[in-house]
């Protein structure tokens, strides 16, 4: 706060509550892997209230501040580079899904990135590409920190499907329109809601409409790794019975044609 020229004594109670939910979410956290899928759907209603609460704290925390000047080394502060990697510190920060705070030039930067755009991204090539070829240093580094997942740009660019579903009510708007569905980390978006089923496309269809106390359900990352024979050798030995604890879709905001 002192780099926002503020004073922590007249904002210490707020400060005090946003340390109070940040504690509450990380607690929260731990209940989305229980084998409960009721006490699963409460956590993540619960983490979508609280982390609402969170940004309103942080907007009364900050006001009034000045803008720090931004640090071009923040984004990639939390990765450093692979040896023989020579590549800009936000494209590696984002191949390793460790993107933090950035100004608002390196936003198009981003852009370009997250949607495969050479002509915004800082190295001018697609992230395909820069995947293509930094992905193994990045993949190396990422399975000793954390077996059975894979990063953002492994699920776009290396994944041979989707994870399979394995339960819960609900249909993809897509199954109405046709088309595919987006998928992020190898999970569908894009679910039809209960008030969405009084309208065209959906009603009198058949289909269901996101259910929150049994929502969709998926795979793990680590039991679809495991199916695919993906897991390199010495990971799995190192996974414990909750990495193959199924995956519940957390709840959308609620939308309609209404």
């Amino acid at each position: 706060m002192a780099q926002n020229g503020l004073e922590i004594g007249p904002r210490a109670e707020l400060l005090t509550d946003y340390v109070g939910i940040e504690a509450r979410i990380a607690a929260m956290e731990k209940e989305t892997k229980s084998d409960d899928g009721k006490i699963r759907m409460a956590a993540h209603r619960a983490i979508s209230v609280a982390t609402a609460e969170r940004r309103r704290l942080h907007a009364r925390l900050f006001v009034g501040g000045r803008k720090p000047k931004p640090d071009p080394r923040a984004p990639a502060e939390a990765v450093e580079q692979a040896p023989g990697v020579e590549l800009d510190e936000l494209s590696w920060a984002f191949l390793n899904d460790a993107v933090g705070d950035v100004d608002e030039d390196q936003k198009w930067a981003l852009f370009g990135l997250c949607w495969d755009d050479a002509w915004f991204a800082p190295s001018r090539r697609k992230t395909r590409d820069l995947w293509a070829e930094f992905g193994p240093a990045v993949l190396k580094r990422w399975i000793v920190d954390k077996p059975g997942t894979r990063p953002w740009c492994w699920w776009k660019y290396e994944a041979p499907e989707q994870r399979r579903r394995v339960g819960g009510t609900g249909t993809l708007r897509c199954e109405a329109h046709g088309g595919k569905p987006l998928v992020r980390m190898g999970l569908p978006e894009g679910w039809i809601m209960p008030n969405d089923l009084r309208w065209h496309p959906f009603v009198g269809r058949g289909f269901q409409g996101f259910d929150v106390d049994d929502p969709p359900t998926f795979e793990s990352q680590a039991a679809f790794l495991e199916r695919h024979g993906l897991l390199v050798a010495g990971e799995r030995k190192r996974l414990k019975a909750a990495d193959f604890v199924s995956e519940a879709i957390r709840a959308p905001l609620e939308k309609s044609f209404a």
